[in-house]
């Protein structure tokens, strides 16, 4: 079965009347389905400093702990930010975004469901970079727009390659939605890459 060919396929066991369970990041390769590019297995870094009160930097959302008091360590993180911001500008021209995919199985029929596409940063500077870190910046910097085109058209590329009725789930932002063009944008894509809307799961992502 699908899960006897999963690591911690162990962890099913306490889901037994649940009808889908969600595996860690795993190559669709495992699954006899073609491989991806660029999958990665990634480990999320948070930076903390010592002293005084610390709390999250709420301005940059780059998950760095900085001390309240400390006034050397807020102006690193606000370096920090106006870096990050200026190099996520361009890492869809540069090519640095990946996807990795998260598999879907359905507990019941031991039978794989689909994937779940999330999106890695693999930026030359900072290695790799978690949605978490990035995906705030590019809403306030509207780039997430053009990010969440990418993303969309690389999952739909991806699943057009899989067999049916392997599905693929997608992530979208809130700001992507305020956008008057959205629903005809992931139409075209999806018509495009000659894949069913069925096919495809859109998922609304908390902020």
């Amino acid at each position: 079965s699908f899960l006897d060919q999963i690591p911690h396929a162990e962890l099913a066991s306490g889901y037994a009347d649940a009808d889908v369970f969600v595996f860690p990041p795993l190559s669709p390769e495992g699954f006899g389905l073609p491989p991806v590019e660029a999958m990665a297995a990634v480990t999320p870094v948070v930076a903390t400093c010592s002293g005084g009160i610390v709390e999250t930097v709420r301005d940059g959302e780059t998950g760095i702990l900085v001390a309240k008091n400390d006034a050397p360590a807020l102006a690193e993180a606000i370096r920090y930010r106006r870096a990050l911001t200026e190099d996520l500008k361009h890492a869809v021209d540069r090519d640095e975004l990946a996807l990795v995919y998260q598999p879907i199985v359905c507990l019941k029929s031991q039978h794989l469901v689909g994937f779940e596409a999330l999106i890695r940063w693999h930026s030359p500077a900072r290695g790799v970079v978690m949605p978490t870190a990035f995906i705030p910046v590019a809403e306030d910097i509207g780039a997430i727009h053009r990010i969440g085109q990418w993303l969309f058209t690389e999952a739909c590329r991806q699943v057009k390659r899989w067999p049916e009725p392997v599905r693929v789930s997608v992530n979208i932002s809130p700001v992507q939605l305020k956008t008057s063009h959205f629903a005809a944008s992931v139409n075209h894509i999806a018509a495009q890459c000659g894949v069913a809307p069925g096919r495809i799961t859109l998922e609304i992502t908390e902020t």
